[in-house]
């Protein structure tokens, strides 16, 4: 036999009130069972959810459609007659799957729609959906609806990150004249970087190679012996191969850059032994210009993949 079980607590008092409703010593005629709903013999109807908030969304770009649905919860047929953006901006919305001959819902029957927003400017945005009904008592439901035209938006995004004991890093660090500074900070962090890797008992293999495809010591080219767990001094050996100077070409290459070192006759040749069949393959770029290899982003990237 199933058995129903009220419990009553008071914040902040010590006072239990446990009881079942069938136990009259116990406080059963307190409890009352919740009478049913009676569908009204008119049309009755029900917007979900009566505020939109479509948060921050930047000018010009299209935020998340969200959903309204209405249903007749009267035993008469609800007729619904209109559904109107009403407010200064309405302009930046949209209304999708409205049908502006109207639609007719029998008893518990519902329909939805959804409401787009666009932002045409840096402005927040207080309007209303309005639904016109048939309803005796509701005849016009406003659902509000807000949203606000940003200069930027924060997108969160989590994913799980495979993990993999053998890793190759391959840094491509910008020696043209302006880098100096950033070259410097590199080298003294250095220690923070590699300590994750000594944390994690990593098998990993970093290299060192510049933006530069005109000189001849470059364009590709491992700026010395590729950094391994068992170097006597990773600081020391990264410190050194970062510093190339600040006399490289001014023409950043870093995607061609890559691509030869990660390519025959580098790859077997200077190279060799860097790049392992079954590591994890990071690439990690320092440059404070956009790249000028020629190379389409969409172009390397397959490179990449083709890789691994």
């Amino acid at each position: 036999m199933r058995q129903t079980w009220i419990a009553v607590l008071l914040i902040g008092c010590s006072d239990y009130d446990l009881h079942r409703p069938d136990d009259p010593e116990l406080g059963a005629e307190e409890y009352e069972e919740p009478e049913p709903e009676v569908p009204s013999d008119d049309p009755d109807i029900e917007v979900e959810p009566m505020t939109l908030d479509f948060g921050s969304v930047m000018k010009d770009c299209w935020g998340a459609p969200l959903t309204v649905t209405v249903t007749n919860k009267g035993k008469a047929d609800l007729a619904v007659e209109d559904i109107m953006l009403t407010g200064d901006g309405a302009s930046a919305f949209s209304l999708i799957g409205v049908d502006e001959s109207g639609v007719l819902l029998a008893q518990d029957e519902s329909m939805a729609f959804e409401v787009n927003f666009n932002p045409n400017a840096w402005l927040d945005y207080d309007l209303h959906v309005d639904v016109l009904s048939n309803d005796p008592d509701e005849s016009r439901v406003r659902v509000d609806t807000l949203g606000t035209g940003a200069r930027g938006s924060l997108y969160e995004e989590d994913f799980v990150q495979e993990y993999n004991e053998e890793v190759d890093v391959l840094w491509v660090v910008d020696n043209s004249c302006s880098m100096s500074d950033e070259v410097s900070r590199i080298a003294s962090n250095f220690n923070t970087f590699i300590d994750e890797f000594i944390r994690l008992d990593l098998d990993y293999h970093i290299g060192v190679i510049t933006t530069d495809m005109v000189d001849s010591n470059d364009q590709g080219r491992l700026q010395g012996p590729f950094i391994t767990p068992s170097t006597p001094d990773p600081q020391g050996a990264f410190t050194q191969q970062t510093d190339q100077g600040s006399s490289g070409s001014a023409d950043e290459q870093g995607f061609a850059a890559v691509q030869s070192a990660l390519s025959d006759p580098l790859l077997s040749g200077h190279n060799a032994g860097f790049l392992r069949e079954d590591a994890a393959l990071s690439v990690i770029v320092v440059s404070d210009e956009d790249d000028s290899s020629g190379i389409s982003a969409g172009n390397f990237t397959n490179f990449l993949f083709g890789l691994k």
